[in-house]
């Protein structure tokens, strides 16, 4: 498991998997923000606070990305 924490912004998509039209443009933004990886796909994303404080991520290999 890896832990890429500490983005200044984290870009996310909302919504529905399958996207049409204005459901392109729905986009959510996460200041300082950290994403879960197991076995090459993303399994959370949250704020670094919220996923520091994941059970799994607790011994995951941390990549910072500050810088």
């Amino acid at each position: 498991m890896i832990l890429v924490r500490g983005a200044r912004q984290l870009l996310t998509l909302q919504g529905p998997p399958q996207r049409r039209g204005w459901q392109m443009a729905e986009v959510s933004l996460i200041e300082d923000g950290a994403v879960l990886v197991e076995g090459g796909k993303i399994v959370r994303v949250g704020s670094t606070r919220q996923l520091e404080n994941v059970k799994e991520a607790r011994a995951a290999h941390v990549i910072e990305a500050r810088g």
